[in-house]
C-alpha cells in the first residue's frame, strides 16, 4: 500500500458511492474510475527525474510551486530500495 497509508489516516471508502456523490455519476471504469484522458510524463531535469519517483514529476511539479512562490511549503514521504514511498 505504500509510505501514504502509512502515514496518513483512512476509512473504509466505497469508490462507487464516491464517485455518485463527488461526481455525480457512477465509475466508468473500474480501476481509473471516471477520467478524461491517461497521460505520461517525466521531469525535464535529469537530477530530478533519477531521484524521483516513476519519472519525478511529483518532485518536479513541487519544486515548481516552491521555487514559483505558489506554495510555502510541501508535506513529503521518502523511501528506501527495500522499501518504496
Amino acid at each position: 500500500e505504500g509510505r501514504c497509508f502509512e502515514v496518513c489516516p483512512r476509512a473504509s471508502l466505497d469508490p462507487e458511492s464516491l464517485d455518485r456523490q463527488v461526481l455525480g455519476a457512477p465509475r466508468r471504469h473500474p480501476v481509473l474510475g471516471g477520467h478524461d484522458g491517461l497521460y505520461f510524463a517525466r521531469a525535464l531535469d535529469a537530477d530530478v527525474r533519477a531521484r524521483g519517483q516513476y519519472g519525478g514529476v511529483a518532485t518536479a511539479l513541487t519544486l515548481f510551486a516552491l521555487e514559483s512562490g505558489l506554495a510555502g511549503a510541501a508535506l513529503v514521504t521518502g523511501g528506501t530500495p527495500t522499501r518504496p514511498p
